[in-house]
């Protein structure tokens, strides 16, 4: 099922896959880590290059 969500840093809105979603989710449960929320792929590599 997709879903619309919205970039936590630019607030573009991004069609998704629940399924994605629910990974993440899990993941950081795992990992004991805390959730920032979603990026698009555009934050997602300016913060790449910032790093």
């Amino acid at each position: 099922m997709k879903i619309t969500i919205e970039c936590g840093s630019c607030g573009r809105t991004v069609e998704t896959d629940v399924v994605n979603i629910i990974k993440t989710l899990i993941e950081c449960a795992e990992r004991k880590s805390v959730y920032g929320g979603f990026l698009c792929e555009d934050c997602v590599k300016a913060l790449e290059e910032e790093n």
